[in-house]
């Protein structure tokens, strides 16, 4: 079974923008992308798909360090 998490990036770990208006809203109107965490061995994990924002994901947070 798949286990989904608000992620809002990409499988390179960029931003995809489709993030519940910044991670503001659960109105179903909106859009969230998020990730299957079953799907380590792929860029699903992050990158799954996207989803109404209304869905009871969890977020899961990244830190991106400037070099």
């Amino acid at each position: 079974a798949p286990v989904e998490v608000w992620t809002g990036t990409r499988a390179n770990g960029n931003s995809t923008d489709v993030d519940c208006l910044g991670w503001t809203t659960n109105d179903g109107s909106f859009q969230g992308t998020r990730g299957d965490l079953t799907k380590f061995n792929n860029q699903e994990w992050t990158n799954g798909a996207a989803g109404d924002c209304s869905l009871g994901k969890h977020p899961y947070c990244f830190q991106v360090t400037a070099s």
